[in-house]
């Protein structure tokens, strides 16, 4: 593939923009995998193209949706652009999946602690919690609970 080779001469020459934008249009048009994505996806963000990163970790997920480092790889690239509207859709997205994770749950209340939705933290801890859970586990997701309404 011709733009595949643009990247990889673009990447030995270190213009990393130039590669990730080669290897984008590779991975379009060769339907590429959540691999390659992902691989242009580190390109940009080490250029601090965090949109065009988010853009790449877009296409893996829907390549590989059950990749949750993919997700939070994407949720970071959205805090970085400041983005919360993109940071809490992107949440969504993960708990439409993973709702039952409850470590995964709780990664995504500290995400959406960080982009200052502490309310929206607090609420997604609260439906988290099941009668059927141990206690340890429902006290650390109070202790969480109790230290997002402090900081309300």
């Amino acid at each position: 593939d011709p733009y595949s080779l643009l990247g990889l001469i673009s990447q030995e020459e270190n213009d990393l923009k130039k590669a990730a934008e080669f290897f984008t249009i590779a991975n379009e048009l060769s339907n590429a995998n959540a691999d390659d994505w992902v691989t242009t996806a580190e390109l940009y963000k080490e250029g601090k193209g965090f949109s065009q990163a988010e853009y790449c970790y877009s296409r893996a997920i829907k390549k590989d949706p059950l990749n949750i480092a993919i997700h939070f790889d994407r949720i970071d690239c959205c805090e970085q652009n400041g983005d919360k509207e993109k940071v809490i859709k992107a949440i969504d997205q993960i708990i439409e999946v993973f709702n039952n994770d409850l470590i995964i749950i709780k990664k995504c209340a500290k995400s959406l602690a960080h982009v200052g939705e502490y309310s929206k933290a607090s609420l997604l801890l609260m439906n988290s919690i099941k009668i059927n859970q141990p206690f340890d586990s429902i006290s650390n997701i109070l202790n969480m609970i109790c230290e997002l309404h402090e900081k309300v």
